[in-house]
């Protein structure tokens, strides 16, 4: 982590070395962002803004200020420009403050995701093959293509209500009315890092079809009164979410895979449902199977130790496309 204790000493820093600083909203994204850039050997230091002295809250509120003190200097001497560059979450700033998000927008680089925070950008297939051969026996090239699609063919199974829940909570965020009755449904599901197993979306789901009056039709009303459509729910679904979900969809999946393994006689007729009749199981150990993990909880403190290791890199490109500025003319 950097020594250095406020945003001129930074500043002064990145000029004197000619090592472009890049801001970003905390531990974990300094993590992601520093692997990001060892990975392509891209020279950068990923700073915490919360390591300032007069940032120790952290957070994009404080990257946005930070950007706004360093305008003056860019106008100034505007080849330090290239050493500097702040990263955002979306976040729910564009349908809660359009006008400030508009704003920021102008901010010379100031970046802002294009999803809602940079989880989401790791739920990839090639994020799927990395994880799977760390957390069971398959190695890479077991992974195929067929395997990729039987693991990910469940992940549309309650996206729906996924999204209006998350509807839901930019809804209450961007009104900032926490006793509205659909609010008080949302927080009945409890703790928010278990929210997006099937058993919180399926209570949601009854929620919205049932027990709540008006629920759907008021949350489809916020969402057409901001211009936002089912397509959109990348950019609504909060980053940890979906990415828990999306993880917790494909161990159910391989959960099934290596149960049934060793009854086919090969992948094709998993991919089928086609069980053959009077088969033998074979004797061999099924290269699906987790490694001494088989509950959910114990599964994903193994899967969050490596889901942020690999990255494709089309679905980084808006991201790359900054980082490789850096430095340059």
């Amino acid at each position: 982590m950097t020594t250095e204790r406020n945003l001129d000493a930074v500043f002064m820093k990145a000029i004197m070395t000619q090592t472009p600083c890049v801001m970003v909203e905390g531990t974990d994204d300094r993590q992601i962002y520093t692997n990001i850039a060892e990975k392509l050997g891209i020279n950068m230091c990923v700073v915490n803004i919360s390591a300032l002295e007069d940032y120790k809250v952290g957070g994009c509120e404080n990257i946005i200020d930070c950007m706004k003190k360093l305008q003056e200097k860019f106008e100034i001497t505007p080849y330090t420009e290239k050493y500097f560059l702040g990263i955002i979450d979306r976040d729910t700033r564009p349908y809660g403050n359009p006008t400030e998000f508009e704003e920021i927008q102008h901010l010379k680089k100031l970046f802002i995701l294009k999803y809602y925070s940079i989880e989401t950008y790791f739920a990839t297939p090639k994020n799927i093959k990395y994880v799977v051969s760390k957390i069971t026996n398959a190695i890479n090239s077991d992974i195929t293509q067929d395997v990729l699609d039987f693991l990910q063919k469940n992940q549309n199974d309650n996206l729906e209500t996924l999204y209006y829940l998350a509807i839901d909570a930019t809804k209450e965020r961007c009104e900032r009315k926490r006793e509205n009755e659909q609010h008080k449904a949302f927080k009945s599901l409890g703790n928010l890092n278990s929210v997006v197993e099937d058993g919180s979306l399926n209570h949601f789901k009854k929620l919205l079809n049932d027990e709540v009056k008006n629920l759907k039709q008021i949350l489809n009303d916020f969402a057409q009164s901001h211009q936002i459509t089912f397509g959109d729910y990348k950019k609504i679904i909060k980053g940890k979410w979906y990415l828990h979900y999306f993880w917790y969809k494909i161990f159910q999946q391989l959960s099934i895979l290596s149960k049934n393994e060793s009854e086919f006689s090969d992948f094709e007729k998993i991919f089928q449902n086609e069980i053959p009749t009077n088969k033998h199981t074979k004797n061999h150990e099924p290269i699906f199977k987790l490694k001494t993990l088989t509950k959910w909880n114990s599964v994903i403190e193994t899967i969050e130790t490596h889901r942020f290791i690999e990255f494709d890199e089309d679905e980084l490109a808006d991201i790359l496309e900054e980082l490789k500025k850096l430095g340059k003319k």
